[in-house]
């Protein structure tokens, strides 16, 4: 433990008083000031040295237990900050659901940050664990709602992606098809055999292809710059870096149609309202099903009108043809139907907003 701390940062100040606490350094500190919230923050990258000095000399030893000293950090932390509500975009920490039960007069928040699977997720991990609490969970969806009271005493309101709902849907569309990266995830198996064929079928159809990169890793950038060089086409027109957290989604907004691997991506475009088709090949490498299977926690047959489990050229083919002829009305149906439950979409989070002025 002691070996660790050198890639922390410290600072003297005991942590600043307010009535909002955000467990944790992330996204959410942007959207609290967007909305004009008052905070402060702790989390396990920032100490304060005054705190770790009163924690060291009443337990010298619990240096050498770094589970047993975080959660000695953060409940000392909330005693000196004292305010009325922990709020955490980081629902996959364990952790977060161990302090409700010390501060069970303070309310605490966690929003679901990403799409959940079965294994080597959050619920993979909790499964084992008791006593673990929260007064509301802001989830995706009623699907996975369901999945976080099996192992929490919680809540939950749906509201869809915090980050997606601050992005207002825009309804132009362009003339390509936009295949979601999710290089780095597992092997690469399924790009490799995926990308030839989109590439096949944008040429028949007079697509656009374009690949919304994962990362901003150069290994990324190159290993479809390849393609290129490999199907001796310029059929892939561009491969786009998200440069803030906004480019993604105005992306997928002007595709004509999506192409996920069932990552968190594909459903926020769906939810959003895009034509969206899944792919469900990758397994990360867990051999875990609920990588293939689509909008899980639900259980929907391996094939369907909207996702495909194989590679199966003509089923694809076939599919995302039929999805392209259809027009507003008959897509909304369509995908609304599959939707509802999986991935909602609150623009400007207004449920969040409301729930959180209530605790003030």
């Amino acid at each position: 433990m002691i070996s660790n701390f050198k890639y922390f940062k410290f600072n003297i100040k005991y942590p600043k008083q307010e009535k909002i606490l955000v467990y944790g350094n992330n996204f959410l500190q942007f959207f609290l000031k967007k909305e004009k919230f008052k905070f402060t923050t702790i989390s396990d990258e920032i100490f304060s040295i005054l705190i770790l000095l009163k924690i060291f000399f009443k337990n010298p030893l619990i240096l050498c237990d770094l589970k047993s000293f975080k959660l000695k950090y953060f409940y000392e932390s909330i005693k000196i900050i004292n305010p009325k509500l922990i709020i955490t975009y980081q629902d996959n920490d364990i952790f977060f659901y161990k302090l409700k039960s010390e501060f069970k007069s303070k309310k605490f928040i966690a929003i679901q940050n990403g799409y959940r699977f079965k294994k080597d997720d959050l619920f993979d991990d909790l499964i084992k664990k008791k006593n673990l609490s929260c007064d509301y969970i802001f989830c995706f969806g009623d699907a996975v709602a369901k999945e976080y009271k099996k192992i929490i005493k919680t809540k939950t309101i749906s509201h869809g992606s915090l980050k997606n709902n601050l992005v207002k849907v825009n309804k132009k569309k362009n003339n390509s098809l936009i295949f979601i990266s999710s290089y780095g995830l597992g092997n690469n198996n399924s790009e490799h055999r995926i990308i030839p064929m989109l590439s096949e079928y944008c040429e028949k159809r007079k697509l656009k292809l374009e690949i919304l990169l994962r990362t901003t890793r150069l290994e990324e950038l190159n290993f479809f710059l390849s393609f290129k060089q490999i199907l001796k086409k310029n059929i892939i027109e561009k491969k786009i870096k998200p440069k803030y957290f906004y480019t993604s989604y105005n992306i997928v907004d002007k595709a004509k149609i999506n192409i996920s691997l069932n990552g968190t991506l594909g459903y926020e475009s769906l939810a959003r309202g895009n034509k969206t088709f899944f792919i469900n090949t990758k397994d990360r490498d867990l051999n875990c099903r609920s990588f293939l299977s689509f909008a899980w926690p639900l259980k929907f047959k391996k094939k369907g009108v909207i996702w495909e489990n194989t590679i199966n050229k003509k089923n694809i083919f076939k599919k995302l043809d039929y999805i392209l002829q259809l027009n507003n009305k008959k897509w909304t149906e369509l995908y609304k139907k599959y939707i509802k439950n999986v991935v909602r979409y609150d623009y400007k989070n207004k449920l969040l907003v409301k729930t959180i002025n209530k605790f003030l």
